[in-house]
Formats: structure tokens, sequence, C-alpha cells
């Protein structure tokens, strides 16, 4: 429990266990600490969960955004704490951290071990235009505005003809990852299942396209499964671009390495992440230098230079036995903040081990690709498979059956192509 009082004219809190991030994670440590031993406080700066995973089918009207979103305070369970704030500093050596919040009465908690699980922003590489001229697509808010510029595209493009119109109708999605592909074919499914039935004549002239700077789209599935996800899109006429990388975004246009362009009115950028500007303050700070934007941790997760200071997730770099860095993947941050959990519970001393339960990607409607490790298939049955894995990781009850519930009411109905956020 928290234990307050009162130091300088601040309020100051003390924590057992502090976890700061409230993403697949922090959560996950913060549902695994045994609140018989030990006391757990989360520390998140909004206050929900997001299962990022379905954020491309909350872009494009499949599910409701608010399906895959979990109030924070629905976990707070006995000897378990939420506090919903912004970090502005954290003090390692006082053990302190200060909370944003009124000049005049200053909130700090002190801690007895930290758990880091900040995740990481969406990156621009330093590419010109990029943060001006790009949709991001990281977070609930970003879903709702992808969804309603798509849907006003068309009611635009009405009014419009020739390159104009073509240019409003383009959807360039840069980056040829897992999301990417994903967004791509469920913009290409909301033209096609839906949006072709109220408006025709535009539909055909859409065009959904992908940029990837890689010679390949989805590498991380191998070559025949990603071979298998190229022939998906060229059957669904997605334009897929590789080995052309974004030098510059202007307004309405991708200017490619290679000198050609992409005029498109809509361009969102999903082609990577990269620190957070409070993760590079906090390094600096702390005397600890980022690999590759992550903060690195020893086997048993915790910084070298402050022992009770953990990472996890996003934030954190930790290499396995063969001196790999683990992808910044959902799967990674619950299996470390699950693992944490229980070894702060308990005392534990134990090496952190991942081991992959696989990677799953929808390639639409009937057709997915998966990779199991020791198994590896393609098409509807993969498909099946991805919405039944997603499902079950959903972690209440009632998300799980509204996400079911959205998906049936998909197939009996279709997408309700209503704009509310004018």
């Amino acid at each position: 429990m928290f234990h307050y009082g009162r130091h300088g004219g601040g309020m100051t809190r003390d924590a057992d266990i502090l976890i700061v991030g409230g993403g697949f994670a922090g959560l996950s440590c913060f549902r695994s600490v045994d609140r018989r031993r030990r006391s757990v406080t989360l520390l998140s700066d909004r206050n929900h969960f997001l299962f990022t995973p379905l954020l491309p089918l909350a872009a494009t009207g499949v599910v409701e955004v608010r399906s895959i979103v979990e109030p924070l305070w629905s976990f707070q369970k006995s000897r378990g704490e939420i506090v919903i704030g912004r970090v502005a500093d954290i003090d390692a050596v006082k053990r302190e951290v200060l909370i944003e919040s009124d000049p005049q009465q200053p909130q700090k908690i002190s801690y007895r071990v930290l758990v880091l699980a900040i995740g990481a922003v969406t990156s621009a590489y330093g590419i010109p235009g990029v943060e001006q001229h790009c949709f991001f697509f990281k977070e609930m808010k970003h879903a709702r505005a992808l969804r309603e510029r798509i849907l006003a595209q068309f009611e635009r493009a009405m009014d419009l003809s020739g390159a104009v119109r073509k240019r409003a109708l383009c959807f360039a999605v840069v980056g040829g990852g897992s999301t990417g592909v994903e967004l791509a074919c469920e913009i290409h499914d909301l033209i096609e299942e839906d949006l072709k039935k109220e408006f025709p004549n535009l539909a055909k002239e859409a065009d959904v396209q992908v940029i990837e700077g890689r010679n390949a789209i989805l590498t991380e599935f191998g070559q025949t499964l990603a071979h298998y996800a190229a022939r998906k899109l060229r059957q669904k006429r997605i334009h897929v671009q590789t080995g052309t990388p974004a030098r510059e975004v202007r307004e309405r246009q991708v200017v490619l390495d290679n000198g050609q362009s992409v005029e498109a009115e809509t361009i969102i950028w999903t082609a990577g992440i990269g620190p957070s500007p409070f993760l590079t303050q906090l390094a600096g700070h702390w005397g600890v230098e980022l690999e590759k934007g992550r903060i690195p941790v020893n086997g048993r997760l915790a910084v070298d230079k402050y022992p009770e200071v953990y990472a996890i997730g996003d934030c954190a770099s930790f290499k396995d036995p063969g001196g790999h860095v683990l992808p910044p993947t959902a799967q990674v941050a619950m299996k470390e903040g699950i693992f944490l959990g229980k070894q702060l519970s308990h005392g534990g001393h134990a090496d952190f081990s991942f081991r992959s339960m696989g990677m799953l990607a929808s390639l639409g409607t009937g057709s997915a690709i998966a990779d199991l490790g020791f198994l590896q298939f393609k098409g509807r049955l993969a498909w099946w498979f991805w919405k039944a894995a997603y499902l079950t990781r959903l972690v209440s009850l009632r998300n799980k059956a509204t996400v079911a519930f959205d998906w049936l009411k998909i197939r009996l109905f279709g997408r309700n192509t209503a704009r509310i956020d004018f």
C-alpha cells in the first residue's frame, strides 16, 4: 500500500514495487506480482490498456475501438495501486519518481524496486516531413483518426476528377512489417466489402500501396511465407514497392530513394519505433548508453548500474544466449513482465529466457500466415488460428465477448461506414 507524507511542500508516496508504464510489459508484471508477498504500484500516463495487435481492425471498423481497451482500474486489487500521471523525472540515487503536476504541489513516489515499462514511440528516423504529413499508427486515437480519414476521402472524392481524385483515393502505407501489411489488407477489405456498395465507381479507382525499404515484406516470417503474403497482396491489387526506402514525405507525396514518388493524400507511417524522448533524457541523466534506442539490461532484466531498477518490454534491450536482441513485440513484453513479476514476488535471481510461441499476421478476410517454429501454415486455416489466438489473448472476458460479437456483426451486416468525428 501507499504511505503518504509531506516533504518540502509536496506530496510523497512510498511504494514497494513501482512499475512505470501500463502496456503489455507493465500490466503483465503488475498482474503477476504475488500481492500476499509484495505490494505493487502501477503508474501510467493513460487510464487504459490497449490491445495493439487488433488496432488495424479498429481502424477499419471490423472491431470497435472500445472493444480492445481495458480500464486499468479493473486490475486494481488488494495491495495493488493504480496511479494515473506522467513521469517528469526519475532519481535513481534517491529512488524517487517525480510526477508532472501542479508546480506548487509537486508529487513524488519513492520506491524500493523500480520497473521501467515505458515502451517506445513511432520513429521518423530523421526523414523530413514524416511528422508533419503522416498518420502514425500506435495509439487508439490514431486508429480513430485514420478511420474517419478513409471515410472522408471517399466522400470528398465524389466532387473530384482526374489526377486529383486519384490522389485522394490513394492510401500509402510506409512500412512492410506485420502492422503495415495487416493495415493495408484491412483498408483494402473495407473498400472492397463495404465502401464498394456505397461508392461503386470510386472503389474501382481506390489504390492501396505498401512501401518497404527492405527487399521484401514480412521478412521476419521467412522466405516461403513472405512470398505467399506478397502474392496475396498482388491478388488483392495492393501495390507493393520493396527496396525503395522513403527519402522525404511532402504534403500529398512520398519521395522514394530511387527518385520516384507516390502521390497520396493519406500516408500512414508504420516503418518502425524508437526511444521516447523521456527515455533518451533519462539515459543521459543516468549515464547509461542506449543500444539502438533501448536501455541495456542483464540476464535478470536489471540495469547494471542500478540493480534495483529493471527494464522490460520495448524500452529494454535484452540479448539471448546467441547475442541477439529480442524483438519489440507484445509476446516478448508479456513474457518479460510475467517472469519479472514472479521473480520480484519470491526474491528470485534467475535469468530470463525467451521461447517464442510463434508469429502470426493477417492478410485480410480469409487469409493469414502462421509460423509456430515447428510448423508453418497459411491461408484460411491460418486466418482462423490467428483470430482464435488473439481472441484468447484479450485480457477480460468482457472484451473477448465484445470482439467476438463485433466479428459476428460484421459478417452479418458489414462495417458501419458512418463518420462521427466531424
